[in-house]
């Protein structure tokens, strides 16, 4: 457990990376001409507080580190 609470700031800075990786990519294909329509979830995203999205941050870098990204 002692593990796991001192890396936290490893899962956030994870999760964070993904989400910038992943709009990056987005950002890439739409200029290559490739459109992704995306529109149906950017009201969701922006209807929820920074305090879910935070939280989501944080388990997708947890997700992240015990399925892919092991150190």
């Amino acid at each position: 457990m002692n593990n796991f609470l001192n890396q936290i700031p490893i899962f956030a800075i994870k999760g964070v990376i993904l989400f910038l990786g992943v709009g990056l990519i987005f950002t890439i294909l739409d200029w290559l001409g490739i459109t992704i329509y995306m529109d149906h979830i950017y009201p969701k995203i922006m209807s929820v507080g920074i305090e879910i999205r935070i939280l989501v941050i944080f388990i997708v870098g947890v997700i992240a580190q015990y399925t892919f990204w092991n150190e």
